[in-house]
């Protein structure tokens, strides 16, 4: 197995890694643009305007065949 370019073992992987289990919170109210754009904003805060957020989004939904799918729930 390769870990940042590096070959390690499975004894080894074994004692560097953990399994951490997440939920990941989708709103059922919100639509593809609020859950995209929340999860923007969570990513870059502050630092990046929102106008750039916005194209962001906007260009990966386009990417994932979405981009009709914005305003829906």
């Amino acid at each position: 197995m390769y870990v940042n370019g590096s070959n390690l073992d499975d004894r080894t992987f074994q004692r560097i890694s953990e399994y951490v289990q997440h939920e990941d919170v989708f709103v059922p109210t919100q639509t593809l643009e609020d859950a995209l754009l929340y999860h923007c904003h969570l990513r870059l805060g502050y630092a990046v305007p929102l106008q750039e957020k916005r194209a962001r989004i906007e260009g990966l939904a386009h990417e994932a065949g979405l981009g009709d799918k914005m305003h829906t729930r």
